[in-house]
């Protein structure tokens, strides 16, 4: 049954809930078979189990492929560095505060962050982000919020899925790039599975109408899915392009046996952008760091 389970999730991608969450689990599948079979040969010497299992982990495996692919290359000149991390609301009173000691050395132009403490009065939150004046979203509410800090200027240009609080666009730069963020429902339930699936579409859909007239366009977030999986796939015949971070997981530990990469990034439009995994502040998700490269044209239109 197992092997059966690790085969069935390794051809299931894409086929809609159920299947996502055993697809989600590929690595955690493959190692174990890859644990069995080895106990397997070691008790009974006998081939056929170990053998079994082999291929079921290969099998998982070839299904994640994606989280194996080497990260992208470091973009020549990054034009805008953004930190972004899931707080994982209050697991830690110290982690807002670790966000912007983060962001600060790593010279950030923007912090993106969802599920920011409910416990932070607004004035705690403006003290800790000092440096990055321009706020946009809500500090309180669903826990889905997004909440962008920036030291460049931005204007939103409309939340896109208001109902959850869980996605905008917002334009900075004077206008250079688009940038957006999400915070989808887990999908652990058919209905969620559905409304996570609506957020990141409509999002992707709306940034890239925002940038089909040559500007370049980002989206990050935490979208509860892995980077395997059929709903980020079919972002890419949307115009999006997933940046990878390699073989580290975002969510729960950076080890791929044991957690899941599902903060993710997409890039629309005239620019490029690699990806790392910053060390934890103290959410049960890692920060990624991205550094964006925008085209000499996606420039001039802000001019």
């Amino acid at each position: 049954m197992f092997v059966i389970a690790c085969i069935g999730a390794g051809v299931s991608s894409g086929l809609g809930w159920p299947f996502e969450l055993f697809t989600s689990l590929l690595t955690q599948l493959a190692s174990v078979s890859l644990v069995l079979a080895g106990l397997g040969w070691f008790l009974y010497r006998r081939p056929k189990m170990p053998l079994s299992l082999l291929a079921a982990a290969v099998i998982a495996l070839a299904g994640a492929r994606e989280q194996f692919f080497f990260a992208d290359a470091s973009v020549d000149s990054g034009d805008l560095r953004i930190v972004w991390v899931n707080m994982g609301n209050e697991r830690d009173e110290k982690a807002f505060a670790r966000l912007f000691q983060l962001a600060r050395s790593e010279q950030a132009d923007m912090v993106i962050a969802s599920e920011i403490p409910s416990r932070l009065s607004k004035k705690e939150v403006f003290q800790e982000s000092d440096g990055f004046p321009n706020i946009l979203g809500k500090l309180a509410g669903a826990r889905t919020n997004i909440v962008m800090f920036s030291r460049l200027p931005m204007e939103e240009i409309g939340p896109v899925t208001e109902k959850w609080n869980s996605g905008f666009l917002a334009k900075a730069n004077d206008g250079a790039f688009v940038v957006a963020g999400v915070h989808t429902p887990t999908p652990l339930l058919p209905k969620n599975f559905r409304r996570r699936n609506e957020i990141v579409l409509d999002v992707a859909d709306a940034l890239g109408e925002s940038v089909s007239n040559g500007r370049a366009g980002v989206l990050v977030g935490d979208f509860n899915a892995v980077s395997w999986s059929g709903l980020l796939r079919s972002l890419h015949g949307r115009g999006g392009a997933r940046i990878s971070y390699g073989w580290r997981s975002s969510w729960n530990s950076s080890f791929p046996i044991l957690g899941l990469p599902i903060d993710q990034v997409f890039v629309f439009g005239d620019a490029r952008a690699s990806v790392r995994v910053g060390e934890g502040i103290g959410s049960d998700h890692f920060p990624l760091i991205v550094d964006v490269e925008l085209s000499p044209r996606a420039i001039s239109l802000a001019k």
